[in-house]
């Protein structure tokens, strides 16, 4: 995946840019931008974009979405246009969107996008418009996120906890070594104070030598993870505390999944179209997923076994076990009551994740606490009872 800039033409004639679009081709960055053909000027690959995203990118926060999603439904219902709808229901100076990229905007996707809104609120709007039934699909995209919210709220308590714990036992494990070390050299080479140094205080001088030494590599290191950082997830999400991140992850996928699936199966999409449009419209691995099934379909597979691999939770194939021989009532009430099971696996894999973080987080403070008094007070402390005694 990289991420894409976009310079385009806007109604007045005036070339304007696109926020970085994260996309695998340059044929997927223009699809996700939601903009005409006719008015692109230049799309290039931004290799800051990755780090422009998470810094400078606005959004609407999930509360918010959902509220303008009910108001823009209620326009709709009462007979408005999108474009009116939305450009009433939604704030988008607040974002830095202006009414010409706005005007650029055709479909009610290309909007939602251009907007920022949830991936599944954009998927289930090209559904609607898709299907004729955008007012349906849009408050039951508002619906989905509602659930997502509530079900994420215990979670994203503990995590921030848990991250924050994190951080700051990182910091201690980098700060201490870097702030003790020279002082500890300072007392035995300088004034040559007869310290008794133990193994941890070897261990903080150690440290403080390898962070000064190596602190540009160490930075190098991180950004090449960073810019790696799906293959380095292929290799690492199996590792003992990775895979709890992994459960989550694939459960969210899951979620994602089902809601999407049923939405565009009752719409009157067969399998091979529904897995086609997911498949166009995820990005990475997901998408990657999303083929594999599409090709499986193709060749016969029945839902179940196509989607019975290590990527998606083990209940999704064991709950979709002779989906096509059941009615269309049957298999609603089957999907409904997957995405109920997956909801409560999802609240108990995120408080595994939130608890790892916290423990981690404590640990590392706590070792660092440990690591200053037992490498730098205690040494301090022998000499000075060795001076008392002399």
């Amino acid at each position: 995946m990289a991420y894409w800039q976009i310079r385009y033409f806007d109604e007045s004639g005036v070339v304007q840019t696109l926020p970085s679009i994260s996309a695998s081709s340059r044929e997927q960055a223009l699809g996700l931008s939601g903009l005409p053909e006719r008015t692109i000027d230049n799309v290039r690959i931004d290799h800051l974009g990755g780090i422009k995203s998470v810094l400078l990118e606005r959004r609407f926060p999930l509360i918010d979405q959902v509220v303008m999603l009910s108001s823009i439904v209620s326009k709709l219902e009462a007979g408005g246009t999108v474009g009116r709808a939305i450009k009433e229901s939604v704030p988008y100076q607040k974002i830095g969107i202006t009414q010409a990229q706005l005007d650029a905007c055709e479909k009610p996707k290309d909007y939602l996008r251009l907007l920022r809104f949830h991936d599944t609120v954009v998927l289930l709007a090209e559904t609607g418009d898709s299907t004729g039934n955008l007012a349906t699909s849009l408050e039951r995209a508002g619906t989905a996120l509602a659930d997502r919210m509530e079900a994420e709220k215990e979670y994203r308590k503990n995590l921030i906890q848990g991250v924050a714990y994190t951080a700051l036992g990182l910091g201690f494990a980098i700060l201490v070594p870097l702030a003790v070390g020279p002082m500890l050299r300072d007392y035995t080479e300088v004034h040559k104070i007869p310290l008794n140094l133990n193994f941890t205080s070897h261990t903080l001088l150690f440290l403080d030598n390898f962070y000064s030494r190596y602190g540009v590599a160490i930075l190098g290191a991180c950004g090449a993870l960073y810019a790696f950082r799906d293959k380095f997830w292929d290799a690492a999400r199996k590792w003992p505390g990775l895979r709890m991140v992994n459960d989550q992850v694939k459960i969210t996928r899951a979620i994602s999944f089902v809601t999407n699936y049923q939405m565009l199966s009752f719409s009157g999409f067969s399998n091979q179209q529904s897995f086609n449009f997911l498949q166009t419209r995820a990005k990475g691995r997901t998408a990657q997923l999303y083929q594999t099934i599409l090709e499986r379909q193709v060749e016969g597979w029945p839902l179940s076994k196509a989607l019975d691999n290590d990527e998606w939770p083990e209940i999704v194939s064991q709950n979709l076990n002779g989906f096509e021989e059941t009615s269309p009532k049957e298999r609603e009430k089957v999907l409904n009551n997957l995405n109920k099971a997956l909801k409560i696996h999802y609240s108990q894999a995120s408080a595994k994740v939130a608890r790892l973080a916290l423990a981690f987080g404590m640990g590392m403070m706590t070792l660092a606490v440990l690591s200053l008094a037992l490498g730098f007070y205690l040494p301090l402390i022998s000499v000075s009872q060795n001076i008392r005694g002399l």
